[in-house]
């Protein structure tokens, strides 16, 4: 958050993590956006650290998926991976240590806390995993990393939710009615530049539903998801 003392941030974030740093300047630097940085003449940032995170949070899920669900083919260890590593769970995650509000932002992107872009949360959770293994090692950051990830996989996997929504309808609707489903632009909203997109989607007139998004790939992927809610909720 924009007015929070550095020394209250790398407090908060090591109670809610369970781990106290070694070196201070590794959290700390984990923890500055470069807006901040901007704004008070610093000489470092989170940016570097979220590179060396990518590629520490990245292994620690593929190793656990590998060990974890060996009857998986590669093909399905991949699509896994990829919805458990990407901003919008990361995202989601990172409310669980409370981190937005610990994020050191400058002027020109705080917002208010509710508005702190997804992929600058996602950025900097993957740069207090890169500090907490440079501080600790790979088997600390792997308990967090874990902690925190792993209900949400085994959720994903018992649910099938890690599989595109879109694939999984079309299965269906080849499957049980020999179709393909129909997917319309409804109608659009907002400016130009910030459009939003409303489609609808119809299973051979069985199942419809509407999906947003910021792009029509998005919103049908919403209408889709919606529309296997339907179908589950009708086939128990």
């Amino acid at each position: 958050m924009q007015n929070n003392l550095p020394e209250n941030c790398i407090a908060n974030i090591e109670k809610n993590i369970n781990y106290t740093f070694q070196d201070k300047g590794l959290i700390l630097r984990s923890l500055t956006h470069s807006s901040y940085a901007h704004d008070n003449n610093l000489d470092y940032n989170y940016e570097r650290l979220e590179f060396l995170g990518d590629a520490v949070v990245e292994l620690i899920i593929t190793e656990y998926l590998v060990k974890q669900y060996p009857l998986y083919q590669e093909g399905d260890l991949s699509v896994l991976r990829a919805y458990i590593v990407n901003s919008s769970t990361l995202f989601d995650i990172s409310s669980k240590i409370d981190l937005s509000n610990n994020i050191l932002l400058g002027k020109s992107e705080f917002n208010g806390l509710n508005n702190i872009k997804k992929a600058i949360v996602a950025d900097i959770f993957e740069a207090v995993m890169a500090a907490v293994y440079l501080d600790g090692g790979y088997e600390k950051v792997k308990t967090i990393v874990l902690n925190l990830l792993e209900d949400f996989i085994i959720e994903a996997v018992k649910n099938n939710s890690f599989r595109d929504a879109k694939t999984q309808l079309q299965q269906i609707c080849q499957r049980d009615y020999g179709t393909l489903p129909e997917y319309t632009l409804v109608s659009s909203s907002g400016p130009e530049h910030n459009k939003t997109f409303h489609v609808e989607v119809d299973v051979c007139g069985k199942v419809k539903a509407r999906g947003s998004g910021k792009s029509k790939k998005e919103a049908e992927k919403e209408a889709a998801s919606a529309a296997l809610r339907i179908y589950n909720s009708q086939n128990v």
